[in-house]
C-alpha cells in the first residue's frame, strides 16, 4: 500500500479519451480506515493491491470499481478495463 495514501485529499479530473479534462470541484478523500469518498456524491472502500502503488476502489453497492495506481505521492491515474479513468492530484 502505497504509504502517503491515508488521510490525503485528492483534485480529481476525468479523461476525455487520452486527453485529461477539467478537475471536479468535489475532491476524493482516503481514509486510513480504507473509506474513500466524494464527499456528496459517492462512497466506497479502497483495499491494497499486490502492487505497492496501487489499490483497488469499490464504490458502494457495487456502482462503479477500478484500480488506482499511485505515480507519486502527489499524482495518480485510475484506470478502469485498462483505460485511463481519472487523473489526481493531491492537495
Amino acid at each position: 500500500m502505497p504509504r502517503y495514501i491515508s488521510g490525503t485529499n485528492w483534485s480529481v479530473a476525468s479523461f476525455e479519451g487520452a486527453v485529461v479534462g477539467i478537475y471536479h470541484q468535489v475532491p476524493w478523500v482516503f481514509q486510513p480506515d480504507g473509506d474513500v469518498r466524494a464527499a456528496g456524491l459517492w462512497v466506497g472502500h479502497w483495499d491494497p493491491s499486490d502492487e505497492s502503488n496501487e489499490v483497488t476502489v469499490n464504490i458502494e453497492n457495487g456502482a462503479d470499481v477500478f484500480k488506482v495506481v499511485f505515480l507519486s505521492e502527489w499524482w495518480f491515474v485510475a484506470t478502469k478495463g485498462d483505460n485511463p479513468y481519472r487523473l489526481g492530484k493531491r492537495i
